[in-house]
């Protein structure tokens, strides 16, 4: 089996990225979704990995025929590549195309009315992203994780994009020391927000395995460490695309388990809520799970 692997980089090299974002900048990006049908059937051809992993979670974990869901893995690449670009449009500033709804959003303003800072976590469902480009807001400094192996075209689009809905928007990268942790908690300290997703493990030692799926899956347990010490609350948003430039999300809270005394079993206990949550989403979603790599190997 392939190792459970991410580089974290997007596609498209420095010169391709840019020329994408000048494109999308005053282009409607559904004219650019022809593009995809030339591009996907190179893109399955040469990533037969990550073809075989989605195949392997509709055909195993959602169990689906072997003719379903092949189509299904096909569309899914399809479904990603609008994803992307809508992603590039976004991070361009062309976000008035767009129509989001977020449910539940008055609990995410609430939490901004707050002195405390607090955590937002999600996961590569939908599109994670486009909340932070759309849902303006100035009482919190953000600050989103961003890791370290992404190209400086698409970190430099994507803070200007943030920067647009919160002035005080920041990247903090997580690369091959723990400096990132010192910035978190001193974030955390001075009321501010923390955005990130929690459904890759990126290298992370610590973890926690559960029941994803029928099979068991290593979630990142980091954070929630982190969210636990600290003693913030912790929301998860989810984001998906629907037809045309629609897209729809929710915002749930995590519970504090009270009668948890360890700082690692309540992280568990928050773990364990966010898996159950993404469980949920990706039920609803399936074809917007964008985990390319075998997701359900076991980390030793």
């Amino acid at each position: 089996m392939e190792k459970a692997n991410w580089s974290g980089k997007t596609g498209g090299g420095r010169f391709g990225q840019r020329a994408m974002f000048k494109i999308l900048r005053s282009v409607d990006v559904r004219f650019t979704y022809v593009v995809l049908y030339l591009v996907i059937p190179f893109s399955i051809a040469f990533r037969p990995k990550q073809f075989r992993a989605i195949y392997y979670m509709q055909r195993k974990r959602l169990q689906r025929n072997p003719i379903v869901a092949f189509f299904l893995t096909i569309h899914n690449f399809l479904l990603f590549g609008k994803v992307v670009l809508d992603k590039f449009a976004m991070f361009a500033g062309n976000t008035e195309q767009f129509k989001v709804s977020v449910r539940d959003q008055d609990l995410f303003s609430q939490m901004l009315s707050r002195e405390c800072g607090f955590i937002t976590v999600g996961a590569h469902v939908g599109n994670f992203e486009i909340a932070g480009c759309t849902l303006q807001q100035y009482s919190k400094k953000f600050n989103f994780i961003s890791w370290g192996g992404e190209s400086e075209e698409m970190i430099s689009h994507r803070l200007k994009a943030f920067k647009k809905v919160n002035p005080d928007a920041k990247l903090i990268t997580i690369g091959n020391n723990i400096s990132y942790l010192f910035d978190i908690k001193s974030a955390i300290d001075n009321g501010e927000t923390i955005v990130t997703s929690c459904d890759r493990l990126c290298g992370s030692p610590k973890h926690y395995d559960a029941d994803f799926l029928g099979e068991t899956a290593s979630f990142p347990l980091g954070i929630f460490l982190i969210a636990t010490k600290l003693k913030v609350p912790v929301l998860v948003v989810h984001v998906f695309k629907y037809r045309g430039l629609r897209y729809e999300g929710f915002v749930k809270e995590l519970k504090y388990d009270q009668s948890i005394k360890s700082d690692v079993e309540q992280a568990k206990s928050l773990a364990r809520q966010y898996v159950e949550i993404l469980e949920d989403s990706v039920i609803k979603h399936p074809l917007q799970w964008f985990n390319y790599y075998n997701f359900w190997q076991p980390v030793v």
